[in-house]
């Protein structure tokens, strides 16, 4: 993980899988900031054996390898070309230890012990989408999975939205100098697209999840730096004894 300041403060719009600004090589020390949680949290749970294997689902420029850092074997997939040109270069740039698949049908399935879908769900437009989602997904799973899927998304919605740019204002500040993060961040909201985010409610997603299987739980605190963002676990279907975040 590299801890160089960046000369670029985050754009709080750039989570878009398109956008220009979401694979910008200056701005990745701020966006594996935002998420160092997640690596955390992913870090402690790693099963230890040899071969465990963790999928990044719309992996973008693969910093999420960067962010665990070998504690874990890290597949990339993404559905954008340009995020797997993106991600590719990062394994350069950045030493990735991690692979990145053109194709599902590629990722060595029989070893994946978890999988990320992170800032994903923001884009599907409603509970069938999400439920054929976590149906492709659950069926990356090894069988003895016992992490399971973890979904960090977006909830931004009148004063959430707000305080997201707060979280994102105050980063900038705690890694560049005042001016730099205030223009940085207004001139990232005034190039970002108009925005086309979804929020699927909690019941909805549970729903959803239960539909193809999976048992859904919305984890106590953010695995972000934004305070609002939700991370949700998902497991095969299990007797309640047997589920543990």
């Amino acid at each position: 993980m590299s801890d160089a300041s960046p000369t670029t403060p985050m754009d709080p719009r750039s989570g878009g899988r398109n956008h220009p600004n979401s694979h910008e090589a200056s701005s990745a020390p701020i966006r594996m900031g935002f998420f160092e949680p997640l690596g955390d949290w992913l870090a402690e749970r790693r099963a230890g054996a040899r071969h465990d294997r963790i999928l990044d689902f719309g992996c973008g420029d693969l910093l999420l390898a960067v962010l665990l850092d070998g504690t874990w074997i890290v597949d990339g997939y993404d559905e954008s070309p340009t995020a797997r040109a993106a991600a590719r270069e990062s394994q350069t740039r950045l030493r990735a230890p991690g692979t990145v698949h053109d194709r599902l049908a590629d990722v060595p399935t029989v070893h994946v012990r978890a999988v990320v879908v992170n800032s994903l769900f923001q884009y599907i437009p409603g509970p069938d989408a999400a439920r054929d989602l976590f149906a492709t997904v659950g069926s990356l799973l090894a069988p003895d999975a016992t992490i399971g899927i973890v979904v960090t998304d977006a909830v931004s919605e009148g004063a959430n939205r707000a305080i997201d740019l707060i979280d994102v204002v105050s980063y900038n500040l705690s890694r560049c100098g005042v001016r730099d993060a205030l223009v940085g961040t207004v001139k990232g909201i005034r190039s970002g697209r108009p925005s086309t985010r979804h929020r699927i409610p909690q019941a909805e997603l549970e729903r959803a999840a239960a539909e193809v299987g999976l048992h859904l739980e919305r984890l106590p605190t953010s695995l972000t730096r934004f305070r609002r963002r939700a991370t949700y676990v998902l497991r095969h279907a299990a007797p309640d004894g047997e589920r543990s975040a």
